[in-house]
């Protein structure tokens, strides 16, 4: 009997894993909050599966692009002045 492996990430799926990167990116960058909100969190747990899977550069390019794009996104898109509360004076 031979040592059984691990399912790999090579192949077919790879190409599907990036797709499916892309389409969430693509998603979060129009809809922005519409998106889910651990997306950017999911994205980092994605790339270290794709990397202890051994996993090809191409898909680890992908994932790591697509979560640079949203964490810029999300620095550079405040929330709402509506929602923030001034401070109020306590002294009186």
């Amino acid at each position: 009997m031979g040592v059984k492996r691990a399912p790999s990430l090579r192949g077919r799926s790879l190409g599907r894993l990036e797709r499916v990167v892309t389409a969430l990116v693509e998603a979060g960058l129009a809809e922005g909050d519409a998106v889910a909100p651990n997306l950017i969190g999911r994205l980092r747990d994605l790339e270290r599966f794709v990397i202890e899977a051994g996993g090809d550069r191409q898909s680890l390019q992908v994932i790591a692009s697509g979560r640079r794009l949203l964490e810029i996104r999300s620095m550079s898109n405040p929330p709402p002045s509506s929602t923030i509360t001034p401070p109020t004076d306590r002294s009186s």
